[in-house]
């Protein structure tokens, strides 16, 4: 790189010679005025060589070297002077090589100050240099480098050669030539001759009738100097403005405006236009354009080809035409139309308008609030800032809001819509849609078609409208309408709002405390986390309650609802309905229709409600009520309380010590294992207590009652009942009514009550009552005791067990007794009648309380033969008498006279 300076002390032009070691080689055919050339001196006396200016003996270098053949040096000043000190040419930054090349002589010395030796070679031009001429006519050649020159005054030669070079001409006529590369050429003041040579060149005549030739590349014509718009058509430059119309214009590809109000167009190649400041009209026409229009409200046209269209700074309005063009606003409120192609359309700063128009067009909008059009094609739209309003229009779309409140439609087609940051508002309209509210507080619309919404993050707003559409909430509070058809919502985290609508759907609660609308159709609820609330309206629904304290209601149609865990609230509504409480306290009420209810683990309460119901407790101390219909209800594990309620139920009480209550109507009661309680209530009941100590009430109505293992007590009640105590030490009660009392196995306790009683104690050793009313009471096994009570009761014994002891109380009783080893037989107030039969066996028979009773025997024989056997012992009547049917023996207490007996004493 070297920078020289000329001055106008030089008194004529600079001519820059190129000189190859040692031979100077003029680089034009001009006169030679003045030579700046590094030249040798041989001395033959001495071994010192030295730098010299031709003309001139005087050199002043910077630095001092030291010498080897091809040694690189840098000089940074030298300063050529005339005889009266005036400076002439100021080189900078002179770098050289220096060669002794076949001289006989050894390296030469270097004194401090200057240099002294042989630089073979002139000063090299390569580098990028910097050389300004001076007021007279100057002939500069840049050579190789990317150089700077400059004419100033006077008619100028200037040739930029290799390299992207400036050249600058001055006032003057002058000729710049830029050789090859990328060279920007001014003529500046006069009529001047530019030539750019092969590269992509920009030329400026300046004021002056120029010549202004691009030569090969895509070359432009600036015309930024001018104070005026002008109006230039590559096409027709005989229509160019007065200031334009001097100018010869060749080989040239594009144009600069000035910084007014220009009207620019190009041919049908690639041009270059830039407008500048101004309201610009810019017409690219056929061909791959680049098109600016620079500050002011300009209007771009592209025409046909691929073309790149920039607004610049104001209200632009561009056009790309047919071809794949780039249409950029930049600052300023702008509208562009894509046209035909597969443009990229970028609004910039201000408050665009965007068509893509025909093609598959990308759409920015950049800063601002803008409204952006894809039309036709598949379009990717980008709002960008601000408040931006997106439309898809036909063709499959992507659209995104971006920042700030923006409003997104899909239109026709299988469109994505991103709200990005910001409350948005997103319409899918026709087609299969994918909508994203992104950040803020969205809303959502599918529009026909089978679409896919996500609220992400905020408090969203989501409706499927027509179609099998997929909905998912995300974070926040959000509300989400399925619409018409097949649709599968999730809320995702926090509170949410889902309504199912019309179609068979599938909601999802997820995270938070949920509601959840099914609406028309066959659909699924699924809580989630947290505490939810599923309604599942019309249709056969499920509902899953999930993790939380949920709240589940069914209403119409043939339903299956789960609790999961958490303590739940489960309405099967009408319909025949299946519920699962799971895991935690529930409430489960089946409510109208034929229904099932399981209660899982933990405490809960069922109720079947209206309708043949089945509920099962499952673990834990279950409530169950079996409401209306003819229910079937278990407690299974645990302590449970279990009513059948209204209708003919079957209530089983299964493990743990249940309590069970058949209500109204014919039920069917099954204490199972435990400790049970069960009560049939109303209507004709049957009762079992199974396993453990049970205690059984009939109630109301005809019942049976049946206590099983262990020691139970039964109750029968109101009505005409039928008790067996079956195995255990059994406590019967008949209650009112006409009832049967069978202790069977155990020392059994039997009490008739009120009414006419049956009671049998069974094996055992059984204590019997009959209670009010004219009783019936048996014993065969056992030493059983047995009270009528009040009543003209029946007392039987059938056996041939021993001890047994008969009481037949108030009223006028029959006792009868029946091959007794021994027995004590009292009939108490009343007319009383004792049958005795041994069968042929002895019997020993004890009466306490005799008292004009009637005695029958069955035997052989008169009476007074029986009599006959009668003695007195301790004031007691004793009858000791065998006679093969009857061997008895008899003890009357308190009979002191046995004549006595005469006329109570029958034989059959």
């Amino acid at each position: 790189m070297v920078t020289i300076t000329a001055t106008d002390a030089l008194g004529t032009g600079l001519v820059i010679y190129d000189t190859a070691e040692g031979e100077a080689q003029p680089l034009f055919p001009a006169p030679l005025d003045i030579e700046l050339i590094l030249e040798t001196d041989w001395d033959d006396d001495s071994t010192l060589y030295r730098f010299w200016l031709a003309g001139h003996d005087t050199i002043v270098a910077a630095s001092a070297v030291g010498y080897a053949d091809a040694t690189s040096v840098t000089l940074t000043q030298i300063t050529y002077e005339n005889a009266q000190g005036d400076t002439l040419i100021h080189v900078s930054d002179l770098d050289l090589t220096l060669y002794l090349e076949n001289y006989p002589y050894p390296t030469p010395d270097v004194s401090t100050g200057v240099l002294n030796t042989v630089a073979a070679g002139a000063i090299p031009l390569s580098g990028d240099d910097t050389i300004t001429g001076n007021s007279y006519s100057d002939f500069i050649n840049g050579l190789g480098g990317n150089d700077t020159l400059r004419g100033m005054g006077g008619d100028d030669f200037l040739f930029g050669d290799t390299g992207n070079d400036r050249l600058e001409g001055g006032d003057g006529a002058d000729i710049l030539d830029g050789g090859s590369g990328d060279d920007t050429l001014d003529g500046g003041d006069g009529d001047d001759i530019l030539q750019g040579g092969s590269g992509d060149d920009i030329l400026r005549g300046g004021l002056g009738a120029d010549l202004l030739d691009g030569g090969a590349g895509n070359d432009l014509a600036s015309y930024t100097h001018l104070q005026a718009g002008v109006v230039i058509d590559l096409t027709d430059l005989d229509a160019a403005s007065a200031a334009v119309a001097e100018d010869e214009l060749i080989s040239i590809e594009g144009l600069a405006g000035t910084a007014f109000d220009d009207v620019l167009s190009g041919t049908d190649g690639d041009n270059v236009l830039y407008g500048g400041a101004g309201a610009d009209v810019l017409r690219g026409r056929d061909g791959a354009d680049l098109i600016k229009g620079g500050d002011g409200d300009d209007d771009v046209y592209g025409d046909g080809a691929a073309d790149v269209l920039l607004g610049g700074a104001g209200a632009d309005r561009i056009y790309g035409g047919t071809g794949d063009d780039d249409l950029q606003g930049e600052a300023g409120d702008d509208r562009l139309y894509g046209e035909g192609g597969n443009d990229q359309v970028s609004g910039g700063d201000g408050n665009d308008q965007l068509h893509g128009q025909e093609g598959d067009d990308i759409l920015k909008g950049g800063a601002g609030d803008d409204r952006v059009f894809g039309e036709e094609g598949d379009d990717q739209l980008l709002g960008g800032d601000g408040a931006d309003y997106l439309a898809g229009g036909g063709g499959n779309d992507w659209l995104s809001g971006d920042d700030g409140d923006d409003e997104l439609g899909g239109q026709a087609g299988d469109d994505t819509i991103k709200g990005g940051a910001g409350r948005d508002r997103l319409y899918g309209d026709a087609g299969n849609d994918q909508l994203l509210g992104g950040d803020g507080t969205d809303l959502l619309y599918g529009g026909t078609g089978n679409d896919w919404l996500s609220g992400d993050a905020g408090h969203d707003l989501l409706t499927g409208e027509d179609g099998d559409d997929t909905l998912k909430g995300g974070a926040g509070n959000d509300v989400l309408w399925g619409g018409i058809g097949n649709d599968v919502l999730n809320g995702g985290a926090d509170a949410d709002v889902l309504f199912g609508q019309g179609g068979h759907d599938q909601l999802v609660g997820d995270g938070g405390a949920d509601l959840l609308y099914g609406g028309g159709g066959h659909d699924t609820l699924s809580g989630g986390e947290g505490n939810d609330t599923l309604h599942g309206e019309d249709g056969d629904d499920v509902l899953k309650g999930g993790d939380g304290n949920d709240a589940l209601w069914a209403d119409a149609g043939a339903d299956r609802l789960w609790g999961d865990a958490g303590d739940d609230l489960m309405h099967g509504g009408d319909g025949d309905d299946t519920l699962y409480g799971g895991i935690g306290d529930d409430e489960m009420f089946g409510d109208a229709g034929t229904d099932m209810l399981e209660g899982g683990d933990g405490d809960d309460m069922l109720d079947g409600g209206d309708g043949d119901d089945e509920l099962f407790g499952q673990d834990g101390n279950d409530t169950l009520h079996g409401g209306g219909g003819d229910d079937e209800l278990m407690g299974d594990w645990g302590d449970d309380f279990v009513f059948g309620d209204a209708g003919a139920d079957t209530l089983y009480g299964d493990d743990g010590n249940d309590s069970l209550f058949g209500g109204a109507d014919d039920d069917l009661l099954f204490g199972g294992d435990g400790d049970d309680t069960l009560s049939g209530d109303d209507g004709t009941d049957r009762l079992f207590g199974g396993l453990g100590n049970d205690t059984l009430s009939g109630g109301d109505g005809e019942d049976s009652l049946h206590g099983h293992d262990g020691n139970d007590v039964l109750q029968g009640q109101a009505g005409d009942d039928s008790l067996y105590g079956d195995g255990g030490d059994d406590t019967l009660s008949g209650g009112k009514g006409d009832d049967d009392l069978f202790g069977s196995y155990g020392n059994d306790t039997l009490y008739g009550n009120a009414g006419s009683d049956v009671l049998d104690g069974g094996s055992g050793d059984d204590i019997l009552s009959g209670g009010v009313g004219n009783d019936t009471l048996y014993t065969s096994s056992g030493a059983d005791i047995l009270y009528g009570d009040a009543g003209n009761d029946r007392l039987v014994k059938d056996g041939t067990q021993a001890g047994v002891q008969m009481f037949g109380g108030d009223g006028d009783d029959t006792i009868f007794v029946s091959r007794a080893q021994s027995a004590t037989i009292s009939g108490g107030a009343g007319a009383d009648r004792f049958q005795l039969h041994t069968g042929g066996d002895h019997m020993d028979v004890v009466i306490t309380d005799w008292d004009d009773e009637v005695i029958v025997l069955r035997a052989l024989g008169s009476v007074e033969d029986f009599l006959a056997a009668a003695t007195v012992v301790n004031g007691n009547t004793v009858i000791d008498y065998d006679n093969g049917p009857l061997d008895i023996h008899m003890t009357l207490n308190g009979v002191t006279d046995p004549t006595a007996l005469e006329g109570f004493i029958e034989i059959l």
